[in-house]
């Protein structure tokens, strides 16, 4: 079997350069109980109140957040008769009742204004020209208590 010849152990490191191991004990302090029952039981058993009066010691408050300017969404112009159209759209901004939303961009919505509803919708209807003048974008803008300009938002019309 000279298979079986050529294996044999490693040699064995000298006695003083073996690794020796142990355990330490580091101290013997208890968990607390509420920490070491389980998590169901310690959630029912912990006033949430007590917790977020402690836990509000420890938070971090955020800055208040810079009045950011109003935008404009949603808004279409749509043809409710012959020649009268409904120009509508929603003003997104920190209190966006109240606003004025100017409208433009065709010459029978020039100089138009729709005050915005609490939630900051607005509607107005307008009667447009059916003879080619009032084709092209309408458009709509405001601007907030604080004098910040909207985002011009736009939407093709041809009444013809």
């Amino acid at each position: 079997m000279p298979l079986f010849d050529q294996w044999r152990w490693p040699d064995r490191p000298a006695a003083g350069l073996r690794t020796r191991l142990s355990l330490t004990s580091l101290d013997d302090r208890a968990a607390p109980s509420a920490l070491a029952a389980s998590g169901a039981e310690w959630l029912s058993n912990t006033s949430w109140d007590a917790t977020a009066a402690y836990l509000s010691g420890f938070r971090h408050e955020e800055p208040p957040v810079a009045d950011e300017p109003p935008v404009i969404v949603d808004f279409v112009v749509v043809k409710i008769e012959a020649d009268l159209y409904r120009f509508s759209g929603r003003v997104i901004d920190e209190a966006p009742g109240g606003l004025g939303v100017g409208l433009g961009g065709l010459p029978s919505a020039e100089g138009q204004t729709a005050t915005t509803n609490a939630d900051g919708s607005f509607s107005m209807s307008l009667t447009l020209r059916t003879d080619g003048t009032d084709v092209g974008n309408a458009t709509a803008v405001t601007s907030d208590a604080a004098g910040q300009s909207s985002n011009v938002a736009t939407y093709w019309v041809d009444p013809r």
